[in-house]
């Protein structure tokens, strides 16, 4: 998994490749940047902190990119997430 910001979008997005660099895949798509994913220990989960809210949050997401959960609402910022193994 990575973070990259496609040619002309100019907000980060995240990926997921094959472990030689093949097909990378967009997880992310919107106007916001989205960072700093990481797998739960059983990959069932990639948690991620966001913008998309207009103030850093940490989300929830399947390996899909679907099933979106928003895990903080808070003013404060919240970033880089990690999972207790």
């Amino acid at each position: 998994m990575f973070t990259s910001v496609p040619v002309g979008s100019g907000d980060d997005e995240i990926y997921v490749a094959n472990a030689d660099g093949t097909n990378p895949t967009a997880l992310t798509n919107n106007s916001q940047d989205d960072q700093e994913g990481t797998w739960s220990s059983n990959s069932q989960w990639i948690a991620f902190s966001t913008d998309r809210d207009g103030n850093r949050e940490i989300y929830l997401m399947t390996p899909d990119g679907l099933n979106l959960t928003n895990i903080t609402n808070n003013g404060a910022r919240d970033a880089e997430p990690s999972w207790d193994h």
